[in-house]
């Protein structure tokens, strides 16, 4: 037999064996809708000798009827206790129970915590002792399982993870994907997310903190200071970043080091005297005056003077830009046309 044969084969095995009747019941276990049946048809099957695996764990983490709940939770078995550390209608206070069924059994307890750290309705109590679990595991070598990280990712892709947790995710592990989806989630704080990219030194998650949803001007400055040019420039473009960081745009630019100036130019916070403080940058020449030229934040005189330039990528800025008086405007598109 190949092995598309076998593949095929064994698929067909799996189907047959997960809707196999057991000697009570003719209809397959996961044909049963009515939760009191399949519980007990799922009861009879285990006691029977019967195995569970993936569609036993995917029905116990979905089932809604507590009593089916409770009855299933006392064969301690431990794909369907699995089930029950996920289902968010198994009441929290109930978790611990499941944890400490399985105090000599390290990977079937890991399993357990794991569907506990990703529970679609989280406490900020559970949410502690999720991440308490974490501190307390050990990282373990390559050639075994990682239960720390295990749980801080399963924390950090779990929307419903609460923020303090999330927190101490970001400070116990450096993977930057992991704390990538640290930052980017929807409970992350601006100060998880600065905290996040002042302890590393990958520029592209540094400069991806710019772009978390939740960042704010404490983001903004853990970038500057650690960001390479490019990442300098994006954050004095950003509109959190703290007004008086962007007035002081100048002491961040040095001979051949305008990447400040550029993006303090093209920010839309960008008050009167810091525009005309750029204008008159001579080391910024033409870069700095076209990102003047592109903001609408600018003050219109700024811009209607600048529509003297023969530069042709001002010009083109000028005429798009709302912000121009619109006798300049007009007179710029019918130049450029």
């Amino acid at each position: 037999m190949d092995e598309n044969k076998k593949r095929i084969a064994s698929a067909d095995q799996l189907r047959q064996y997960a809707n196999q009747p057991t000697q009570a019941h003719d209809r397959p276990i996961s044909e049963i809708n009515d939760p009191t049946e399949w519980a007990d048809t799922l009861t009879d099957h285990v006691h029977n000798g019967g195995r569970t695996g993936w569609f036993t764990y995917r029905r116990v983490k979905a089932e809604t009827d507590a009593n089916a709940l409770i009855q299933v939770s006392e064969l301690h078995d431990p794909t369907i206790d699995q089930g029950l550390a996920a289902n968010p209608y198994w009441a929290e206070d109930r978790l611990d129970d499941l944890v400490d069924r399985y105090y000599r059994d390290d990977e079937h307890r890991r399993l357990i915590i794991e569907n506990m750290c990703r529970r679609p309705n989280m406490s900020q109590q559970l949410g502690d002792k999720c991440a308490d679990y974490m501190e307390q595991a050990t990282p373990k070598g390559p050639y075994s399982t990682d239960a720390q990280l295990g749980y801080a990712t399963a924390l950090a892709k779990n929307p419903a993870t609460p923020s303090s947790a999330l927190a101490r995710v970001e400070s116990l592990r450096s993977e930057p994907d992991l704390l990538r989806e640290c930052m980017n989630h929807p409970n992350a704080t601006d100060a998880t997310i600065a905290h996040a990219i002042e302890r590393s030194h990958d520029q592209m998650l540094i400069g991806d903190a710019l772009h978390a949803p939740n960042h704010g001007w404490l983001t903004v400055e853990t970038a500057i200071r650690q960001g390479d040019p490019y990442t300098v420039r994006d954050a004095f473009s950003d509109p959190r970043i703290d007004g008086n960081t962007l007035r002081d745009w100048e002491s961040h630019c040095s001979y051949g080091n305008l990447w400040a100036a550029e993006g303090a130019a093209a920010n839309p916070k960008l008050d009167r005297g810091t525009a005309f403080r750029l204008l008159a940058y001579t080391p910024g020449g033409n870069d700095v005056k076209r990102r003047l030229a592109a903001n609408p934040n600018a003050p219109e005189d700024l811009l209607d003077g600048l529509s003297a330039s023969d530069d042709p990528e001002i010009r083109r800025n000028l005429a798009n830009n709302p912000t121009v008086s619109e006798h300049v405007r007009n007179r710029l598109a019918a130049e450029l046309n």
